[in-house]
């Protein structure tokens, strides 16, 4: 993780008041309790109002929510990160270099054969017109 020192403006705090108010406020205070045929939920109703009047009126009071949440995203996308990654080397790349190896591809030339005394390779002679155009 990064150990920056970044300084942040008061638009930062005030967009990340409305913004994360605005979620709390629409999302989970409004619109699922009414998908879901129930009461509004005060539980993220209350903390949305009062984010977005934070931001409105007085954002610099937002700077270590905003920091920790922040912190928070840091620490989920490391781990995210290395999730997916790992999911795709296990499902596609593995999974492709077991079924070279069984068939039997050497694409690398790591095998050292019956005959053969050393890993090196003879490089072949190139003509200058190869070099002159080589598309």
């Amino acid at each position: 993780m990064k150990n920056e020192i970044q300084i942040h403006s008061k638009k930062d705090y005030r967009s990340f008041g409305l913004i994360v108010g605005s979620v709390l406020l629409l999302i989970f205070g409004l619109a699922l309790p009414y998908w879901k045929s129930q009461q509004i939920n005060l539980y993220f109703t209350i903390p949305g109002v009062v984010l977005i009047l934070l931001a409105l009126i007085f954002p610099l009071i937002l700077k270590y929510p905003y920091l920790l949440w922040m912190k928070i995203g840091e620490i989920l996308g490391f781990i995210n990160t290395r999730i997916i990654l790992s999911i795709i080397f296990f499902v596609l790349f593995a999974p492709f270099g077991l079924v070279r190896r069984l068939i039997g591809r050497d694409s690398l030339g790591l095998q050292l054969h019956a005959n053969d005394e050393t890993y090196r390779k003879i490089s072949t002679h190139v003509e200058i017109k190869h070099m002159e155009r080589p598309f």
